[in-house]
């Protein structure tokens, strides 16, 4: 089988195009052509789109928890995406004939492209259209994120998946040359009731290429032609039947006692690699809030409390730690970095460890800090953290986040935090939002305060400035935590 990939200058997969092979013997000589006629368009992480149709996808702090098989409203998605400069089939001839280029050069073949638009027959034939009867199924996965349940919105269980420790699903395969069909034995993969939805999602919540039912019936000398039968994570690809990476890990010279391929130091059952990257220890000072890169750990990321001497190293005070921190948030790996200084950034769904992230270090270091929740350009929400360092219990500084311009490259503001820790409350307790505070300019969003007695809003209220308690269930998603 076929297949071609694509990718967009962050290393995100965006188009993906498959097919089944022509072989042709002429004089001795054998011609392989894949035919790559279908195709599979990643709008966003939101959007899936492919000949059939598209799917729309919901996740919770990262965590895929729910897939709507659309066929409506599609009004508005290209709304974020710059506008093409140039002659539409003049730019998809050239993207064939690169696509052509790359076959030739790597593989000394040359594939046949038998797409048809995707904007047409998917796209623009459902932008007018509302369906409100779109099937949905929802994940029921484990404490790594593999789904183990699928269900229909009326709890029917649809899917039930159990995996082997490195997410194998295949125990083996048997082909039948009588009726020229492969009989796949799996671990337990059972579907119920339903051919509308086989999730690609499974170990780690992740897309594995060949579950796509409609790219896999190809068949060929009795043999079932697949994808590569691989787990998509971004900076890697996992073979859960090898139980290995496919690749070498891009920080394999920070771990010279593992081998560059291994998946989560050969630990599956008790940890997870969310993109097949590093995973890091940090250290918050918390008599000066400087925020530093530490070590490299097995696991998520974590942060630890206690102090930095002068000469670099850490001193743990034993405090609680924060856990679990997803490893694209905190990207510093230099020993002398003061995150503190420069601010953090939690974007792809991140917004609610962001949150997190920003109440632990404000509440163990008695610094004041001031954050803009976003939505990016691709739909997802995130956080952006100001820099800290020159804050004080009692006071904070503007940072570059304020700044009106500052959001041109992250996405659009949909609300502003800052915090007061200590014992400072937001509401109540002789203190009130300041002059100052009221008259900040915050961009038309909703202003709030988290401090240890909980959330407060502050603004104007029928012309009045003023602070109150918000009713929890017209808050922000992830503001609802506190």
């Amino acid at each position: 089988m076929g297949a071609f990939y694509n990718y967009d200058a962050s290393g995100e997969r965006n188009l993906k195009l498959t097919g089944g092979t022509v072989d042709v013997t002429q004089n001795g000589t054998s011609v392989n052509t894949p035919v790559l006629d279908q195709q599979t368009l990643y709008a966003s992480a939101l959007v899936t789109i492919n000949d059939k149709g598209y799917t729309k996808h919901y996740f919770e702090e990262g965590k895929r928890i729910c897939s709507k098989i659309g066929s409506g409203e599609l009004q508005g998605i290209h709304i974020l995406v710059d506008p093409l400069s140039g002659d539409i089939p003049r730019l998809l001839a050239e993207s064939d004939n690169l696509i052509i280029k790359s076959f030739d050069e790597c593989l000394g073949i040359t594939p046949m492209i038998k797409t048809e638009s995707i904007y047409d027959n998917t796209i623009k034939r459902y932008e007018g259209l509302e369906n409100p009867d779109e099937p949905v199924f929802y994940y029921h996965s484990d404490h790594l994120g593999s789904a183990s349940y699928i269900t229909d919105d009326h709890g029917h269980e649809t899917q039930h998946l159990v995996y082997l420790p490195f997410g194998e699903l295949r125990s083996n395969r048997e082909y039948h040359n009588t009726n020229n069909k492969c009989d796949e034995q799996h671990w337990v993969d059972m579907k119920y009731n339903t051919s509308q939805f086989d999730t690609p999602y499974k170990f780690n919540g992740k897309e594995k290429d060949d579950e796509l039912r409609s790219n896999r019936e190809y068949q060929n000398n009795n043999k079932l032609h697949e994808q590569t039968g691989l787990h998509y994570y971004g900076a890697r690809y996992l073979n859960t039947d090898l139980s290995i990476w496919l690749s070498v890990d891009p920080m394999s010279d920070k771990y010279p006692h593992l081998t560059s391929y291994n998946y989560c130091v050969n630990n599956p059952v008790m940890l997870v690699d969310p993109d097949g990257r590093e995973m890091d220890e940090y250290g918050l000072d918390v008599k000066t809030g400087r925020l530093s890169f530490i070590k490299n750990k097995e696991g998520k990321d974590v942060i630890l409390q206690g102090t930095f001497e002068k000469d670099g190293t850490f001193k743990n005070n034993g405090g609680q730690p924060l856990s679990d921190i997803s490893n694209d948030i905190l990207t510093s790996t230099d020993k002398n970095e003061d995150l503190s200084k420069t601010g953090i950034i939690a974007g792809g769904g991140r917004q609610g460890e962001g949150l997190d992230i920003m109440k632990f270090i404000s509440f163990n270091s008695n610094k004041e800090l001031s954050a803009w929740g976003f939505n990016d350009n691709k739909g997802q929400d995130g956080l952006a953290i100001g820099s800290w360092d020159k804050n004080k219990f009692n006071s904070g500084g503007r940072t570059m986040y304020d700044e009106s311009n500052a959001f041109k490259k992250i996405g659009t503001r949909t609300f502003h935090i800052h915090t007061h820790p200590g014992s400072k409350d937001g509401i109540g307790g002789g203190w009130k939002a300041s002059i100052t505070d009221h008259n900040r300019n915050f961009y038309g969003v909703r202003s709030f305060i988290l401090s240890k007695t909980g959330l407060t809003e502050y603004g104007q209220r029928q012309g009045v400035k003023k602070t109150w308690t918000p009713n929890k269930n017209s808050l922000p998603v992830n503001l609802r935590r506190f």
